[in-house]
């Protein structure tokens, strides 16, 4: 009854995430419960990585559950942002590739936002640029950038209905991040198929239809300004 919901704590929530003897529908309570209570809670995001809720999290990325799946990545999202060591723990623990294949998969638009507003969250620590550059960049190039961008028209009709512009934008800003990364890091973004076609096309359109404010598009100006540095050498 309603005594249950008073008693959640983040160890009965994080002990709560055991695929293999929980219902799907308590494991999301637990993901969500321990998303509410990270948000904008620094303490509460330490505990959770101390009681190895981080682990627990990723490890349930494989039950092909989209609520399990939406409501860990939303807890994941919370846990990384502006913590540092959660970063660190997600990239050690293999997260970004578990993570990019339910990107892949899923076709719930929520799902995707968390993920790739996690991705971005990961992106902004300095140590994690390069790793996202090598695990990260090609897939969110093809999955999400060139279809999203309209680049080459026909191929990818926009509203294919996988993608909406919150995915889009957090990825550009992802990308953005991953631009700073240095002379290799900008050496293998450049190289990436169809990335700076699909940037500028992107950039292009909303220039034409007079949304230069766009906040994607400051994102997309901004990774080719950083993609461009010292490129005669």
């Amino acid at each position: 009854g309603s005594n249950a919901d008073m008693e959640m704590t983040l160890e009965r929530a994080v002990s709560m995430l055991e695929a293999d003897h929980m219902l799907p529908s308590r494991i999301s309570a637990a993901a969500t419960f321990i998303q509410h209570e990270c948000f904008q809670k620094s303490e509460a995001r330490k505990r959770v990585n101390q009681l190895r809720g981080i682990l627990k999290l990723l490890q349930l990325l494989k039950v092909q559950n989209e609520d399990v799946q939406r409501a860990v990545c939303g807890a994941l999202r919370n846990l990384v942002f502006e913590d540092n060591d959660n970063k660190l723990e997600v990239a050690e623990l293999n997260g970004v590739p578990r993570l990019l294949q339910v990107l892949k998969q899923t076709r719930d638009l929520e799902t995707k936002k968390q993920i790739t507003g996690l991705l971005w969250n990961l992106s902004s620590n300095d140590k994690l640029k390069n790793l996202m550059i090598t695990e990260a960049l090609l897939t969110l190039t093809e999955n999400i950038i060139i279809p999203f961008s309209g680049w080459p028209e026909g191929d990818y009709p926009k509203a294919n209905g996988l993608l909406d512009f919150d995915i889009f934008y957090n990825v550009t800003g992802c990308l953005r991040n991953m631009s700073s990364a240095g002379a290799d890091g900008r050496k293998a973004m450049r190289r990436c198929d169809g990335l700076i076609d699909s940037l500028v096309h992107y950039v292009r359109g909303t220039i034409a239809d007079y949304q230069p404010d766009d906040k994607a598009t400051e994102n997309c100006v901004c990774i080719l300004h950083n993609l461009s540095y010292q490129l005669e050498a």
